[in-house]
């Protein structure tokens, strides 16, 4: 027996990879889907090295965090262009200020020492894998410093990754992220959808990748292009799953792990248990995100807020990083930070009202707590859109909702047929083969391992232009084909016609 254990743990040693995690742009939501991944690679005896600005809350001997404190001040001016486009939408200043900021991001990450000697030197990671949002000008250099490239896309899959690798995006039925749009869209909305992505994929072409570009140039002229090396992803891992995203087609580079980040809660902090407690009818969570910037929080705001919980009989938990002054009613608890499963897991929690992030919407979810969501920017609209039809949710809309409005939603998402549905989806939810932790390392560990993955894993399109992908020349050949078939009968017929004519004329 011991003799078996020790070859076991040989074994994996001897098949242990080198991995190196990247999002040194993202939110705190972001490294919560990383950190799960890095941690069970580990566990799997791969040497794993993630990359963010963001302190380690836990540790482990297989797992090396780098913290780039150096790119926190990009960070929140990319947050400023974040909130921005919750307001004013996609305009030509967001985008340049997403483009600037983007740009002095990359610049930055570039020019750390620890970057240029995973370039230089001659052992490569056995994979790197880098955040799909916001963080395309890393692919070129991750090609550089790894045997193969994935990404993980945070949310649900984006259309820029899809095009990438040739998975189906048709826009009929995925919704442009920045539209509470649903799935079946009507004529209006499919039109308007299919121009924000034409619009949105055009800008990204003409002015986005060619100033990531220029970066990249700059510091690896050696690299391949942003598109080749996005063409050359070997394993795409996404935020997704079919009960809250958009089904859709999909290929075999695509793997979801929705969810990954979600656990059973345990009991909480006591200053928050006796709050709790002071109640007799449950608590509501509050939490915008933690990227939420107080500017978007107006006074006509939070006195239609303070009204609505002063008329509640719930307690409420607000986690917000901002100073909210007087007239806070007596029912609410302001904090900066909240143990959230924890908190969602409770019961006593009744309603959690969110921002519609979608980590947070599968944590609900999973805790079968029902949600009032408040989109603000990004994917929110989207994924608020896709909850309030299951009808598991309320929304509201930040600019304009009443305190009225916001009571009304309380008793509506507390009522049995609410309480129902989620009971249903939340089942549902966790209803799968293997937990998302599974999928995403076994797939990590089936590119690492296997040299031909690619080939296995990639559809056969690269280099097929429209009219060979839609088959458009075969149908045009066949068409062709058909109708000069067409004209010689219709000539044969016409000519066996004459023929006859000219025998009746003779015979009469």
């Amino acid at each position: 027996m011991v003799y078996l254990y020790f070859m076991s743990v040989l074994c994996a040693m001897t098949n242990a990879g080198n991995v190196l995690l990247l999002t040194p742009f993202g939110s705190p939501s972001h490294k919560n889907l990383f950190t799960p991944t890095a941690y069970g690679l580990a566990e799997k005896g791969h040497s794993v090295t993630l990359v963010s600005i963001y302190k380690p809350k836990e540790s482990s001997p297989n797992v090396k965090e780098v913290v780039m404190e150096n790119l926190i001040p990009t960070s929140k001016e990319l947050v400023y262009w974040l909130c921005k486009e919750g307001i004013d939408g996609p305009t030509v200043e967001v985008l340049n200020g997403y483009i600037s900021t983007a740009k002095k991001m990359c610049e930055t990450f570039f020019m750390n020492d620890l970057v240029q000697s995973w370039v230089k030197r001659k052992e490569k990671f056995d994979i790197v894998i880098v955040d799909g949002v916001l963080h395309d000008c890393l692919f070129p250099v991750a090609n550089l410093m790894g045997k193969k490239v994935g990404a993980l896309n945070t949310a649900a899959l984006f259309s820029w990754i899809a095009d990438s690798i040739d998975s189906p995006y048709p826009y009929s039925i995925i919704p442009f992220y920045l539209f509470p749009f649903k799935a079946r869209m009507n004529f209006w909305e499919r039109m308007i959808n299919a121009f924000s992505f034409s619009k949105y994929d055009h800008e990204m072409q003409s002015a986005y990748y060619p100033a990531m570009e220029e970066i990249v140039r700059k510091y690896y002229p050696q690299a391949i292009t942003i598109s080749e090396s996005m063409k050359n992803l070997s394993l795409v891992l996404c935020n997704g799953e079919p009960l809250l995203g958009t089904i859709r087609p999909s290929v075999p580079t695509v793997k979801y792990m929705g969810g990954i980040h979600c656990r059973p809660g345990q009991a909480v902090e006591k200053v928050f248990e006796d709050f709790i407690q002071s109640g007799k009818d449950g608590f509501i969570i509050f939490s915008l995100g933690s990227i939420f910037n107080e500017s978007l929080m107006s006074e006509e705001r939070k006195e239609h807020i303070f009204t609505a919980f002063s008329k509640l009989k719930y307690k409420i938990i607000w986690k917000i990083n901002a100073d909210m002054g007087t007239g806070v009613p007596s029912n609410v608890k302001i904090v900066k930070w909240i143990p959230q499963q924890n908190l969602l897991s409770h019961p006593k929690c009744i309603a959690f009202i969110t921002h519609s992030g979608l980590l947070s919407l599968q944590e609900a979810v999973y805790h079968s707590v029902p949600m009032i969501v408040i989109p603000l920017f990004a994917d929110q609209p989207m994924n608020a859109a896709l909850v309030e039809e299951l009808g598991i949710a309320v929304r509201l809309d930040w600019t304009n909702f009443t305190s009225d409005d916001l009571v009304k939603a309380v008793k509506t998402v507390t009522s049995l047929e609410v309480q129902s549905n989620l009971k249903k989806y939340s089942a549902i939810f966790k209803d799968v083969p293997s937990t998302s932790l599974e999928e995403a390392v076994f797939w990590t560990e089936y590119v690492m391992r296997n040299e031909i993955a690619d080939s296995i894993l990639r559809v056969n399109t690269h280099g097929m232009n429209l009219i060979q992908y839609f088959s458009i020349d075969v149908i045009a050949f066949i068409l062709i084909v058909a109708f000069t078939i067409l004209i010689i009968l219709y000539k044969c017929m016409r000519f066996n016609y004459f023929i006859v004519k000219n025998h009746k004329r003779k015979d009469e």
